[in-house]
């Protein structure tokens, strides 16, 4: 084996560059600058006893050994990797930095919780943090693992030694601000920043709460066999969510009924399951009126959005099928469009009877490559399909809702609201895209003005179009939402609390922990399964938002 030295590119050649083999809180006390990495080991793994050969390459020795598998069992161990001595490690380098700025890499499951990490760096200077959720490393596929992935912070610490304090402020990076919590970690108490749009707590009665939620965390035994959001909830329904509720009702009471004029809404010709026609007066009265920007975060049918009254609509969905035939829609006549569905029907010999028929047209449009199908062939399909629904096998990305023999047609009623959808949107400022709601780029767009609807599918209901919604995603809304709140924007999140026996906890703990707005619809909508059984269940639907009622 031969071992070279790299080759360095000649702009590396003409800086000073320094390497240092030596103990990272010695070396501290020696150097100086304007932005020190930090990025310890989490955990108790050592690289030493599996990578001694490294080791060996370092030292330029030959480790000694005569176990069978080879390994050193003598190396050095770092105390970042024992949890009797990390904290005052980390505290000791923090301490005798002599760097301006300071970024600390780290995660939620390392030897040092998040808690530990503030309270050593809030004592030497302004400080902050951001998150990212990481796909979790595995060292084998049969081992289990509690998560998927696991939550990277970037701690940062402006220590300022070479800025004046009263400078810190005013130089301190505004896009650096704690955007984003996560339910995996509930360190910060909601009076850590101000709620939304200006609303205020007394700190004392959040603070009380928190310190008595934390202490049953500590304390509590029995729940070592519950997840970690069943936890989080148990221990929210004894004592937090009561105090927020009791909190909200005394400090806030029950908003006054906003008077609004009749409304006469556009309806949606898309059988959407979870689709808000029955809600949707209800829901406009409760949406801020000074929204300049509407976003329908998940579409769907788009019903709200079509009557949302704001001067311009972004509609997003996932199925980019269904967004390409509302952009068709909106850039196409009706009449046009009306006769081309008329003429396929026709060709096709489309009935309520012909099962033949409907699967031929099917397959055909199954088996057309996506840039050459026209847009208005997916209505048709949802026209003939099973309870009017689509439905796109995700590996695939085949229609494969089967027919709706007796049922299903392009009968007059469907037509009505078909002309009706299609000059509603014709009459508003439109856009439309496709995208996971955590890729939508909400940055292009400014939080005064902007007012963000989310209807996702519903975690404890069952439907054709939540197949691929899991309790990681639900995670990942409240992430986003949060995030959005604290930059400003306004939302409301559509959703049910309770289903068929079955009751979102993990949503009740989210939305009463950081104090949003529950507002209990009057009337929950029942989806059109002519074999669902228990019609009369309760369903307990919801809107929760993050402005008061009267803004």
């Amino acid at each position: 084996i031969e071992f070279r030295l790299p080759q360095t590119a000649e702009e590396c050649e003409s800086r000073h560059n320094e390497v240092r083999k030596c103990d990272s809180n010695q070396l501290i006390k020696e150097i100086k600058g304007d932005i020190l990495y930090l990025d310890p080991p989490y955990n108790a793994r050592q690289y030493g006893s599996n990578y001694h050969v490294l080791n060996a390459i370092a030292l330029g020795k030959a480790p000694e050994t005569d176990s069978v598998t080879g390994l050193d069992g003598n190396y050095n161990k770092s105390d970042y990797c024992r949890k009797n001595s990390v904290y005052a490690s980390l505290d000791q380098l923090i301490k005798n930095a002599d760097f301006e700025w300071i970024f600390l890499s780290y995660n939620n499951e390392g030897l040092l919780n998040f808690e530990q990490i503030k309270s050593i760096m809030e004592q030497y200077g302004d400080y902050w943090v951001e998150s990212t959720d990481y796909q979790r490393y595995k060292a084998d596929n049969n081992r289990n693992q509690t998560a998927d992935s696991v939550i990277e912070y970037i701690h940062v610490l402006h220590k300022g030694v070479f800025t004046p304090k009263e400078e810190i402020a005013e130089d301190k990076p505004q896009n650096l601000r704690i955007k984003k919590i996560s339910l995996k970690s509930v360190e910060l108490s909601p009076c850590d920043k101000p709620l939304a749009n200006g609303r205020v707590h007394p700190k004392e009665t959040v603070e009380k709460a928190v310190e008595e939620f934390n202490e049953q965390l500590k304390n509590s035994e029995i729940l070592g066999e519950l997840s970690h959001s069943e936890k989080e909830y148990a221990l929210s329904e004894q004592n937090l969510g009561k105090s927020v509720a009791q909190f909200e009702a005394e400090y806030f009471g029950q908003p006054e009924p906003i008077k609004q004029p009749e409304l006469n809404p556009v309806v949606s010709p898309m059988n959407y399951m979870g689709g808000k026609k029955k809600l949707l007066k209800q829901l406009l009265k409760l949406f801020p009126k000074d929204n300049k920007i509407f976003i329908d975060l998940f579409c769907g049918g788009a019903t709200v959005g079509v009557n949302a009254p704001s001067e311009k609509v972004i509609f997003n969905d996932l199925i980019e099928p269904l967004m390409n035939m509302y952009y068709y829609m909106y850039t196409h006549d009706c009449d046009e469009g009306i006769q081309y569905i008329d003429e396929q029907i026709e060709k096709w010999g489309l009935t309520q009877e012909d099962e033949e028929a409907y699967y031929a047209f099917r397959e055909n449009y199954n088996t057309t490559p996506e840039e050459e199908r026209h847009p208005l062939d997916l209505f048709i399909l949802m026209a003939y399909s099973f309870n009017n629904q689509i439905r796109f096998n995700e590996k695939l990305n085949k229609f494969n809702i089967p027919f709706g023999k007796n049922r299903s047609s392009f009968n007059d009623k469907m037509r009505g609201n078909l002309i009706g959808f299609w000059n509603g949107l014709k009459k508003k400022d439109c856009q439309f895209y496709s995208c996971d709601f955590t890729e939508f780029d909400f940055d292009a767009l400014p939080p005064q003005g902007t007012f963000i609807y989310a209807d996702p599918p519903y975690l404890i209901s069952q439907a054709t179009y939540n197949s691929g919604w899991d309790e990681e995603k639900e995670k990942q809304l409240y992430k986003t939402l949060l995030h959005l709140d604290s930059l400003g924007y306004k939302f409301a999140l559509s959703n049910v609390l309770e289903n068929k026996g079955k009751r979102n906890t993990m949503l009740e703990y989210w939305a009463n922990y950081y104090h949003f707005n529950i507002i209990h619809l009057e009337k929950s909508y029942a989806n059109s399964y002519y074999h669902r059984k228990e019609k009369e269940s309760v369903t307990d639907e919801v809107l929760i938002t993050n402005y008061n009622l009267e803004n």
